[in-house]
């Protein structure tokens, strides 16, 4: 065996016991029958959860004024931001991961790199209770009185949609940005014409309030979810309802489209998740262990979890694998189908290696930032024995 290959499996080896330790560091998780983690530390409602888009960290936000971020992978929480005035209604990430957006009162936008506050969204004064980017990341809408959009670049309102006034609640771009759909008390879902300002359509079927609304991963799908204790499926191109999912026993908090488009997870005033056949529209099962209305559900960029928070202040990580493929890097590098040692070995021979290195192959950069490192080896451990 040649001294640097040794070295490198050695190194792997070290990395295991080191991330294995640094795990066990302020673990105030709980393990779940159902195979999930419970994370606590929020003092109030959580409202609103938001993956990082490399999946790395879940972003939480609460009624009790914080926004808190946690390792993805462990559940331990590294690091909590204050000066929120208020109950913590909405947070998003960027899609290119760098800002990190917070309603309350008044919008922040954080740094994700410094971890500092960048700007303070004032706007028109009041409760903001939803966000969302574009899909581009240039703006960001934000429903209070009225939707507001602004430019994310200069940092200034650049259009004002009028038209739900107080009924609003829940916001959400469309795959391609040129519509926003929005939801409201009023049991409508509207949908807006980005570049004109103008309302284009609503769409009619719930009895009660919206409280969120979601596409799938191709766009050809919006779900939503209400107080009416129904799920239902649209037909974008159409506007046509077509499908309703009846299952809970209370208000339906929110609604996500797992990342490759087969399943909607869905949570509930009923204490539990719900995971449902997109295809079919029946339900698959039924999560528990809860002890509060569930109200916001996420699925991470992988659709290897999906996180769940409720009115106690109680965030689930609950483990999707045996009910979804998930969206990764190809860690089969000998092609049998199989994750195993063989492919460990491979890896292993190709750890410490970065993109100016003589033998750097991308297929082993797994996270894709140019350097085979402890990140590609996360990945790869959590694809080991699939």
């Amino acid at each position: 065996m040649r001294k640097s290959y040794r070295f490198r499996i050695a190194l792997l080896v070290v990395c295991v016991l080191l991330s294995q330790n640094s795990f066990a560091q302020e673990d105030n998780s709980i393990s779940l029958d159902e195979g999930g983690i419970s994370l606590r530390g929020h003092t109030g409602w959580v409202y609103s959860l938001s993956f990082s888009p490399d999946g790395s960290t879940l972003a939480s936000a609460s009624w009790d004024s914080t926004i808190r971020l946690w390792d993805a992978a462990s559940g331990r929480e590294k690091v909590r931001l204050t000066g929120q005035e208020g109950r913590v209604r909405s947070v998003r990430f960027s899609p290119d991961g760098r800002i990190l957006a917070s309603a309350g009162e008044v919008v922040r936008l954080w740094d994700v790199a410094s971890l500092q506050e960048m700007a303070v969204l004032e706007g028109y004064r009041s409760l903001s209770v939803s966000l969302s980017f574009s899909p581009d990341g240039s703006t960001l809408a934000i429903s209070r009185v009225n939707i507001e959009l602004w430019d994310v670049a200069s940092l200034q309102e650049k259009a004002r949609l009028h038209g739900q006034f107080m009924n609003l609640h829940f916001v959400t771009f469309s795959p391609d940005g040129r519509t926003l759909f929005s939801g409201g008390y009023d049991g409508l879902i509207r949908l807006w014409d980005v570049a004109s300002g103008r309302q284009l359509t609503r769409l009619r079927g719930h009895e009660d309030w919206v409280t969120s609304v979601t596409f799938s991963p191709d766009g050809s799908i919006l779900a939503s979810s209400s107080a009416d204790a129904t799920v239902r499926f649209w037909d974008v191109a159409s506007g046509r309802s077509t499908a309703e999912l009846i299952g809970h026993s209370g208000d339906v908090g929110s609604v996500s489209f797992s990342p490759d488009g087969s399943i909607l997870a869905s949570g509930g005033e009923d204490q539990t998740v719900r995971l449902w056949d997109v295809a079919g529209g029946e339900e698959i099962t039924t999560l528990r262990g809860h002890t509060g209305y569930v109200f916001p559900v996420s699925f991470s960029p992988d659709g290897r979890i999906l996180a769940s928070g409720d009115r106690d202040g109680t965030i689930v990580l609950w483990d999707m694998s045996p009910y979804i493929t998930p969206q990764t890097s190809n860690a089969d590098f000998d092609g049998n189908g199989a994750v195993d040692f063989a492919d460990f070995l491979q890896f292993a021979a190709n750890f410490g290696l970065n993109q100016v290195d003589a033998g750097y192959d991308a297929g082993y950069d797994l996270d894709g930032d140019g350097a085979i490192g402890f990140g590609d080896f996360l990945v790869f451990a959590k694809a080991f024995g699939s």
